[in-house]
């Protein structure tokens, strides 16, 4: 034991003056798997990191839509927080009870809700009501007997962002930041 007047133990003391040559002392962090397993770990988060700058994320936004097959035409409405992605967007499409129809969007304006027109329903919410030809055939099968205004729901396909980017924003909405828009 050591003495009553001494802050530390006997044992301890002796340790410390044996240094680090007593086998078998202290934790020893040297197995082989250990570092191996550090290394693994590292290429992982390095591997993520890669992939979360390279790998984009497609985003969409769809809402009503209706298409008339008498003159090949449609009318579609879309929320209007896409308004500064839909210069950039790719991809539209109407999905029909037929089937799928390719669309080429000719003119977008601004319509405030509670707005109806073209047979859509009325905008809950400050809408873009969007306009064009239909550049796939209408086949047969889509809408039912002689009815010439079809109703369907519009998918256009917005530029994609990189997967860290959304990630990021969405932790920051998260923490209640809401981080600007974009």
């Amino acid at each position: 034991m050591s003495e009553p007047n001494s802050i530390f133990r006997t044992e301890a003391l002796e340790f410390r003056a044996r240094g680090r040559e007593t086998p078998g002392g202290v934790l020893r962090l040297r197995p082989r798997w250990l570092r191996v397993f550090y290394w693994l770990l590292l290429a992982l988060v390095l591997a993520g990191a890669t992939l979360a700058v390279i790998v984009r994320a497609p985003a969409s936004s769809s809402g009503p839509a209706v298409v008339d097959r008498r003159g090949g035409t449609f009318s579609a409405l879309v929320p209007a927080a896409v308004a500064p992605e839909l210069p950039g967007a790719g991809l539209a499409y109407v999905d029909l009870p037929g089937g799928r129809v390719r669309i080429k969007v000719l003119a977008a304006r601004l319509v405030q809700s509670g707005i109806s027109g073209g047979g859509l329903p009325a905008a809950a919410q400050p809408s873009i009501l969007l306009s064009g030809r239909v550049t796939s055939r209408l086949a047969p099968r889509h809408g039912s007997g002689g009815a010439w205004r079809l109703a369907g729901q519009i998918t256009v396909v917005l530029r994609g962002r990189a997967l860290g980017g959304l990630l990021a924003r969405q932790f920051d909405e998260m923490l209640g930041g809401g981080g600007g828009g974009g």
